[in-house]
């Protein structure tokens, strides 16, 4: 690995030597440089020229592909016509050599500069025919799964490697920033990589996750809004006089179908009524049209629409919508409530422990709800160890060595720390009472017989 201080001096000697004709020397540094610096238009122009003028027209074309779409299409059409003239006369003396003024016109831009995302490839190990896993030191940047490598290929083509994981099968990463040390696992045939190699990275086109359909409130009027017509709705239903109730509402809801609170209202009745009128499915179909009609953002409507949720199955798509509210709610004794909600729905409905780990960034690294995948995860990564964490995906993010040490032995053990069981202080407590009690009877046997020699 060369400083950015020694491929800046690279970079002036090569144009140097270009200038004075000295093509081949110069190519030998522009190749360390591309090595080192992949994918640099100008080096890549430079390197295109140098094969060119050294005789090489095939590859210089190979290089010139990489700079389609990257510089400015006089500057390109410059370097086609000297590869053009090389191809049909070997003597090309008179060939301006330097570098076009429309791509010279940033010139000034440091050459210190990486490459917005680049990492260097420090070991590689085959894994199948056209699958390799490597061990690699992020320099810059940040790199995710399904993202592509992109490396320097024969001629100067660009080649692709896609990343199908980061880090180990049992603590897969989601992403590695800049200053980490990771391995990854990519689609690449094991002559594409070599230890010391340095790579780009092609983001994925990632979508958008799904933005929501539903109705703001804001946008759609006062949905969320009691007349008197609901107050005495929601007075019949705590009566249980579930008939009138069932009346009022039905009849409400036909000037008013996408009012929030009367379909929350027909929901818990339809929940909590007795045959004939109590009804789960219908409970759970307007608990679903008050949700997006804009109680996304109404508590009682989201408590009411997950837990029906959860009756028919679907308890892992009520926990998400009670985790969305969650990202909502600003005010924080009022999160505090709905992350305590949150963990009494998971232990309500057994969904576990789920362990999450971020970096400073608070961008979650990696999370499970395998007790076993965690640590298992902790022993193959420095990483996971030195980050933050927090539970069920709500509270503050702490630090992951004196939250999960309280909690589970094997992990303590991990950091070093001797924590002695809850059980051990109980045996020794035992243990101590049944030592008094046996010193208790020594002495009401010997006390007597003491009491009768004196």
């Amino acid at each position: 690995m060369i400083t950015n201080e020694e491929a800046k001096l690279l970079y002036e000697d090569a144009r140097k030597l270009i200038e004075t004709g000295s093509f081949e020397e110069a190519l030998e540094k522009l190749n360390i440089l591309d090595r080192e610096r992949p994918n640099s238009r100008r080096v890549t122009y430079y390197r295109a020229l140098c094969l060119a003028r050294t005789g090489q027209p095939a590859l210089a074309k190979a290089c010139m592909a990489g700079l389609t779409d990257r510089i400015e299409p006089e500057a390109l059409e410059k370097l086609k016509q000297i590869i053009a003239q090389v191809e049909a006369d070997s003597k090309t003396a008179e060939v301006s050599n330097t570098l076009p003024a429309e791509l010279d016109k940033d010139s000034q831009e440091p050459l210190t500069l990486l490459e917005p995302n680049l990492l260097q490839i420090q070991s590689v190990i085959p894994t199948s025919v056209d699958t390799c896993t490597i061990t690699v030191t992020i320099r810059s940047g940040i790199f995710r799964v399904g993202d592509s490598l992109k490396l320097p290929g024969s001629g100067g083509r660009e080649e692709q490697a896609e990343i199908l994981r980061i880090g180990t099968a049992n603590a897969p990463l989601y992403f590695a920033r800049e200053g980490m040390s990771v391995p990854m696992l990519v689609k690449a045939q094991p002559t594409q990589l070599a230890p010391g190699m340095n790579a780009g990275c092609r983001h994925h086109r990632r979508t958008q996750k799904d933005t929501t359909v539903l109705v703001m409130p804001e946008e759609h009027g006062p949905v969320i809004q009691w007349d008197e017509s609901l107050q005495t709705a929601e007075r019949l239903i705590k009566r249980e006089d579930f008939s009138g109730a069932s009346d009022l509402l039905n009849a409400y809801l036909q000037e008013h179908p996408e009012s929030v609170l009367a379909n929350r209202l027909i929901a818990e009745l339809y929940r909590n009524a007795p045959a004939p009128i109590g009804d789960l499915k219908k409970a759970l179909d307007h608990a679903e049209q008050a949700y997006n009609a804009g109680g996304f953002s109404d508590p009682p409507t989201v408590y009411l629409y997950a837990e029906l949720l959860a009756q028919q199955g679907e308890k892992n798509k009520g926990l998400a919508c009670l985790e969305r509210l969650y990202e909502t709610v600003e005010d924080p004794h009022a999160r505090n409530a709905l992350a305590e909600r949150i963990r009494q729905f998971r232990r309500d409905h057994s969904l576990g422990v789920l362990w999450q780990f971020s970096d400073l960034s608070g961008e979650v690294l990696f999370e499970t709800a395998d007790r076993n995948q965690l640590i298992a995860a902790l022993r193959e990564s420095e990483i996971l160890r030195n980050a933050r964490c927090r539970l069920d995906r709500v509270g503050a993010w702490q630090d992951a060595k004196s939250l999960l040490s309280q909690t589970i032995p094997e992990i303590a053990e991990l950091y070093g720390i001797n924590v002695s069981p809850a059980g051990n202080d109980s045996g020794r407590k035992l243990t101590l009472a049944i030592i008094l009690l046996v010193v208790g009877l020594l002495l009401a046997i010997v006390m007597p017989i003491l009491f009768q020699m004196f």
